[in-house]
C-alpha cells in the first residue's frame, strides 16, 4: 500500500518525494476551453454556486452535468495526446456529490483518461453522520476497486458550518476511530492511500 500526503499544491509520497498528482482549484464548469496537461491533476467536478461550498441545487442538475460533460469532451483529446489524467475529486455540493454520481461518471468516461479520487469521509455531510458507517461502506464497496479509482483519501472530518464537514487528520474529528480504520483497512492492494498534512488542509 502506497502512502501519500495531501500538501498545499500536490499529493506527495511519504518518503522519496514522488508526486501522485498536482492539485488544481479551478471550477471546470467555468472553463469552456480547457488546455490539457501531462501527468495527473486532481480537480473538483465543478459547482454552480458563488463559492465552492455554496448550497446551489443547480450543481446537481442537468445544466451542471451538461457543462461537466462538455468540459470532459473538450479536454479528452488533449489529455490523450499529452498522456495526462483528470482525476475528479467529489464534494457534497459539486456535480460529483455522492457515490452514484461518481459511478455514473466513471461509466460514461470508461476508456478515457478520467479518474475519481475516492474520498469516503469527504462525501459526508452532518445530516449523514448518524448512518456514517453505511455511507462509508457503500462508498468503498462501489468505488474502491474500480480501475479508474487509483487513490483513496483516509481522513476524519469536523464541522465546517452550514451542514458541511471538512477533512481533518485521522487522530481527531467526529468519526469514531473504528470507522476511519475500517476505511483504511478496505483500501485494495495497489491503491494509493492519501492522508492529510495538517498544515495544508485548510478548507478542503
Amino acid at each position: 500500500m502506497q502512502r501519500y500526503f495531501l500538501q498545499e499544491k500536490v499529493i506527495e509520497a511519504e518518503s522519496g518525494g514522488a508526486v501522485f498528482a498536482a492539485l488544481d482549484d479551478r471550477n471546470v464548469l467555468a472553463d469552456p476551453a480547457p488546455v490539457a496537461w501531462s501527468g495527473r491533476r486532481v480537480i473538483r467536478s465543478g459547482w454552480m454556486g458563488d463559492t465552492p461550498t455554496s448550497l446551489e441545487f443547480r450543481s446537481w442538475g442537468k445544466e451542471a452535468w451538461a457543462k461537466l460533460e462538455a468540459w470532459c469532451d473538450a479536454i479528452a483529446p488533449g489529455l490523450e495526446r499529452a498522456q495526462g489524467v483528470a482525476c475528479l475529486w467529489p464534494h457534497p455540493r459539486h456535480v460529483l456529490s455522492d457515490v452514484q454520481s461518481c459511478v455514473t461518471f466513471l461509466k460514461k468516461r470508461s476508456g478515457q483518461r478520467f479518474e475519481v479520487l475516492l474520498d469516503p469521509a469527504g462525501l459526508l455531510t452532518e445530516a449523514m453522520l448518524p448512518r456514517a458507517e453505511d455511507h462509508l461502506t457503500r462508498a468503498m464497496e462501489a468505488l474502491a476497486g474500480h480501475d479508474n479509482v487509483k487513490a483513496v483519501v483516509v481522513s476524519n472530518v469536523e464541522p465546517a458550518g452550514e451542514g458541511l464537514l471538512r477533512a481533518c487528520e485521522t487522530g481527531r474529528g467526529v468519526l469514531p476511530e473504528g470507522l476511519v480504520r475500517m476505511v483504511a483497512e478496505r483500501v485494495p492492494p495497489g491503491k494509493v492511500v492519501v492522508e492529510l498534512n495538517a498544515a495544508a488542509v485548510g478548507g478542503r
